[in-house]
């Protein structure tokens, strides 16, 4: 009985191995995904700015081709040039008028621009609706807000008592919509993927749960959840403050010594 057991064990270690394995090639692959690119959200634009521009066409061919009085071919001429213009104001616009969608956030960059607290920094930051870009002086990048769910899985911890315990718990993390702490989170993650984010929010949990497990005994980790809770919430707010993150779910899964 006692070599079956064993093999039993072995083959269970073998399994969480390999979803170990399959977990770090998979946050691998996220963290070399590249991060959303600028792109403007206005199809209705190209369908106006096309017929405006072909007006412009047939206005002035014939204006220059056909035998027309004066008067005509003054208004010709005229019409040309106004749907020529405004032809080009609408083609402008589609390349700087950017739509903000729910989750996420455009980051203009290339301009001194004062935020909600006061200070001046190189960029501003449009959480929704639409806005202009200024061409040549604008720069623009996206940023994904969240939620971005992931586990966390603690092995080998001390608790209270030097007993070692395995902890799983699952998160959801987003970027912090607090203006103090906003600027944060853009100097931070801006120009990378979401896998990052969630790998440094992880291994920043992670941190917090190892300190929170110590200060307590293994019947505390089990039986009092909420408690252990808390305390790694209290925790994580300095911590995910200054990367500009909040907490949007966190639950301790199961616990064992």
């Amino acid at each position: 009985m006692g070599f079956r057991d064993d093999q039993l064990a072995d083959k269970e270690r073998v399994r969480a191995l390999e979803g170990e394995v399959a977990r770090l090639q998979a946050e691998n692959a996220a963290l070399k995904a590249p991060a959303p690119q600028p792109k403007a959200r206005q199809p209705q634009l190209q369908k106006a700015y096309l017929p405006l521009g072909l007006a412009a066409l047939a206005c002035g061919v014939g204006a220059a081709l056909l035998p027309l009085p004066p008067a005509l071919r003054m208004v010709l001429v005229m019409s040309a040039t106004l749907a020529f213009s405004l032809a080009m104001m609408l083609l402008v616009m589609r390349r700087t008028l950017l739509v903000v969608e729910p989750g996420e956030w455009l980051v203009l960059s290339g301009r001194p621009h004062r935020g909600p607290d006061g200070q001046v920094r190189g960029y501003r930051v449009v959480t929704s609706g639409r806005v202009l870009r200024m061409p040549l002086l604008e720069s623009a990048a996206w940023m994904a807000v969240g939620p971005f769910p992931f586990e966390v899985s603690l092995s080998n911890a001390y608790s209270r008592g030097s007993r070692v315990v395995h902890l799983r718990a699952s998160a959801a993390i987003a970027l912090s919509s607090d203006p103090l702490y906003q600027p944060n989170a853009i100097e931070r993650f801006l120009g990378r993927a979401p896998g990052e984010v969630v790998e440094v929010a992880r291994q920043t949990i992670e941190g917090a749960l190892r300190s929170v497990v110590a200060e307590l005994s293994v019947d505390e980790l089990q039986q009092d959840t909420p408690k252990v809770r808390e305390k790694v919430l209290a925790e994580l707010e300095y911590d995910l403050e200054q990367l500009g993150l909040s907490l949007v779910s966190f639950a301790i899964d199961d616990v064992a010594a």
